[in-house]
């Protein structure tokens, strides 16, 4: 009977002790997850800080551009009555051209709702562009390397992008490609408007200019 009991409480034992070891191991593997974790979100923190892309919250400050025919302008984003939109886009870009559509049918219900302007990264035949898809808002040219601040760009040099920055500069939304699947939708959704879609491949446009 004593041995029995002995063998009993030898098993308790072993069983205690192994119950133990695992509790043990689950502690120490949620605390490497913690730490990973909190790695990487000090990772991409930092890379966040690092980037040098317009982002939602930056303000933008009045900026140097030049009109369709070269012209000077300075451009300023807060203090107005209204909202802004910045379309930027690019003569020789592909799906800055099969957007224009979708561009032209926001410009046309938001007229009275919001500003919107043109920002071309490049003066390259940007005149025969305009006249060409008969943009119906102001269209300018900037120097994409202008920065916004300490290692920030005024704007990304992938196009299409669309800004909505409020009457303060702040950049509210930020939408960038083209207006097709989840992106038309969520432009759609968020100014409550219905846009055709892109130009189809096979329209056989001319644009981009080259």
């Amino acid at each position: 009977m004593g041995i029995q009991r002995r063998s009993l409480n030898q098993v308790v034992l072993h069983y205690a002790i192994l119950v133990a070891s695992l509790a043990l191991n689950v502690c120490l593997i949620v605390r490497v997850k913690q730490i990973e974790s909190g790695l990487r979100a000090s990772e991409v923190i930092r890379l966040m800080e690092s980037r040098d892309e317009i982002a939602i919250g930056d303000v933008i400050p009045e900026f140097e551009a030049a009109e369709v025919d070269g012209t000077h302008a300075t451009l300023a984003l807060a203090g107005g009555r209204q909202p802004t939109i910045i379309y930027v886009f690019s003569p020789t870009c592909h799906w800055c051209a099969r957007n224009w559509l979708n561009v032209n049918a926001l410009a046309g219900r938001l007229r009275e709702s919001h500003r919107l302007i043109g920002v071309s990264l490049s003066a390259r035949q940007l005149a025969e562009y305009a006249q060409k898809l008969k943009i119906p808002f102001p269209v300018y040219s900037v120097d994409m390397e202008r920065p916004l601040g300490p290692g920030k760009k005024l704007f990304s040099a992938a196009t299409p992008e669309t800004l909505l920055i409020d009457t303060n500069g702040k950049v509210q939304r930020i939408w960038r490609g083209a207006y097709a699947d989840l992106t038309k939708s969520e432009v759609e959704v968020y100014f409550g408007v219905s846009l055709p879609g892109l130009i189809p491949e096979r329209a056989g446009i001319e644009l981009p200019l080259r």
